[in-house]
């Protein structure tokens, strides 16, 4: 409202489209070859008015929410002091945020949690959606990988009518990676989508989970 309340809607309008198709072209000329996923988004443009704020009154005092958890908290800053937190939460953001795509931190979801969010995805009959956990879970702990691939071909199976997506979730178990009784429900998978392979199932090309 402060930068608008100068500037009048339309000349608002302008700045804030101005900001934004400005840093998506500094983006691109910056990295024109990025094909992943990554923006500074309408982040910049907020970034930016408040910096304008910043300049035009930064002893102006602003409404704030804060919830924690379900309690809304009221309260009033300055737009000198909001911007000093957010500038600092953002550049925190920023440095945990590139520490941990560098692999400097290493953190991962423990495995008993993983485990309990799959479980519970099973127990709501969810699952379509415990697939992503599901895959994930492989992907970050190999050693217990053998018996949920078991779990995850079986849903493959019977839920999605993906045979040939569950034969490659089985073809990656190593041999004498499961117990006698794991080995016979695996060679009972394997024969279950064979036979639903031969059917009228239409499936893509299984993805390397």
């Amino acid at each position: 409202m402060l930068v608008e309340g100068k500037l009048g809607w339309w000349r608002f309008l302008l700045v804030y489209l101005g900001m934004g198709i400005g840093q998506c072209m500094f983006e691109q000329m910056v990295v024109p070859a990025s094909v992943g996923p990554g923006s500074a988004g309408a982040s910049n443009v907020i970034f930016g008015l408040m910096a304008m704020s910043l300049v035009w009154a930064p002893m102006n005092e602003m409404s704030c929410i804060l919830i924690l958890w379900v309690h809304p908290f009221f309260f009033d800053l300055t737009v000198l002091v909001f911007s000093v937190i957010m500038g600092t939460l953002r550049c925190l953001t920023a440095v945990l945020s590139g520490m941990s795509y560098g692999s400097v931190l290493d953190w991962r979801l423990p495995e008993p949690v993983f485990r309990q969010m799959i479980v519970g995805y099973h127990r709501a009959k969810q699952f379509s959606e415990s697939i992503p956990v599901m895959v994930e879970y492989l992907r970050t702990y190999t050693d217990e990988a053998p018996r949920a691939r078991l779990k995850l071909a079986e849903i493959l199976i019977r839920h999605q009518r993906q045979p040939a997506q569950a034969r490659a979730v089985l073809a990656k178990i190593p041999a004498g990676a499961l117990d006698a009784s794991g080995e016979a429900y695996r060679r009972k998978l394997e024969q279950w989508a064979n036979r639903c392979q031969v059917g009228d199932v239409i499936e893509l090309k299984p993805e390397n989970w």
